[in-house]
């Protein structure tokens, strides 16, 4: 137990003395190699920032029709069949759409 806490001990401290100095190369090339990692995570950051971007402004126009839609009653009329051919059977040609909204054949559903 003694030896592998020396050894630990020993692998854990290093000691730098004026001979174990890097050179200037191995510095210039530290300094080049932490300058690509900067201008990497920048790139990453904007890109990162552009397509948060792009999705509010498609969750923003979501949340402009699901407003819009809203306000279309069909779905709660009792003429109303969730049917892809024939979604209302008295005014087919305008239900879902904006025109729906002042529809004069509304019915409510009874629940």
């Amino acid at each position: 137990m003694a030896l592998k806490t020396e050894i630990i001990s020993q692998a854990g401290t290093r000691e730098i003395s004026p001979n174990n100095l890097p050179s200037s190369t191995e510095v210039a090339n530290m300094q080049a190699g932490m300058a690509i990692i900067a201008v990497a995570f920048t790139i990453a950051l904007a890109f990162i920032f552009f397509k948060q971007a792009k999705y509010q402004k498609k969750l923003y126009s979501q949340l402009f029709n699901l407003k819009r839609f809203s306000s279309i009653p069909c779905h709660k009329c009792q003429f109303y069949d969730n049917n892809q051919h024939l979604a209302c059977a008295v005014q087919p040609a305008v239900v879902l759409s904006p025109d729906a909204v002042n529809c004069s054949d509304y019915k409510s559903r009874k629940r």
